[in-house]
């Protein structure tokens, strides 16, 4: 009887974790309020989609963690545990995100994402490279195996992430071709994971909406010299 209740308590656990796990907010943006300015800019912007130049992922297996005496783990990507969070089509969800963020401020006569056709019509053009999303993870279970679940109800964390990224922006004068801006805004977030705490794509989202909020600022300042 203490053995199907013992059972009982260790599925309820992990249960929870996994469930910890994937109650993930999708990167669904919405601009913040703009203080509108007189000052208009009456001219296109088109926002080719973003190129991805991540690495290529290597795989890697986790589950040691789960041995007795094994302390913890880690597993680490470029791009494989960076898709599932949010993004499955990261170009264009980034991309659109971008648009989103600069129409917010209401400055430009058109703000469009750019196909092949129209892409000769915009007065701006405006690229995105995706240079990094690397994440490392670390999971432990305090070399109790299985067992070590009976300590994440006290706070205890089970994981830790680290995401690395990297975005690269040019703005150029479609007609000549001249480089307006170009810079890379490279960037880290951490957390800790405990059974209570927020999960980390929560706290991602945020962080990686700044960096795109961050060039459209910039974008704008530039072009509203």
């Amino acid at each position: 009887m203490n053995l199907i209740l013992f059972k009982k308590h260790i599925l309820i656990i992990l249960c929870l974790l996994v469930i910890n796990c994937n109650m993930q907010q999708r990167f669904n943006f919405s601009p913040k309020e703009k203080v509108l300015q007189s000052h208009s800019i009456p001219k296109s912007l088109a926002i080719e989609t973003f190129q991805d130049l991540r690495e290529k992922d290597v795989e890697t297996r986790v589950g040691y963690f789960f041995i007795p005496f094994v302390f913890w783990e880690t597993d680490s990507s470029y791009k494989r545990m960076f898709e599932p969070y949010a993004f499955y089509q990261t170009n264009k969800v980034l991309t659109y995100t971008l648009k989103k963020e600069i129409q917010s401020y209401q400055k430009f006569k058109e703000v469009y994402v750019a196909t092949e056709s129209d892409i000769s019509d915009a007065d701006y053009l405006l690229r995105g490279k995706i240079l990094k999303t690397n994440i490392r993870r670390a999971y432990t279970l305090y070399g109790l195996s299985v067992f070590g679940v009976f300590l994440f109800p006290f706070g205890l964390p089970y994981s830790h992430h680290q995401l690395d990224t990297e975005f690269e922006f040019e703005l150029v004068e479609a007609k000549t071709n001249k480089t307006l801006l170009s810079k890379k805004y490279p960037a880290r977030i951490s957390a800790f994971e405990n059974l209570y705490s927020e999960s980390f794509v929560k706290k991602a989202n945020p962080f990686i909406e700044k960096q795109l909020e961050t060039f459209a600022k910039d974008c704008i300042e530039v072009l509203s010299k």
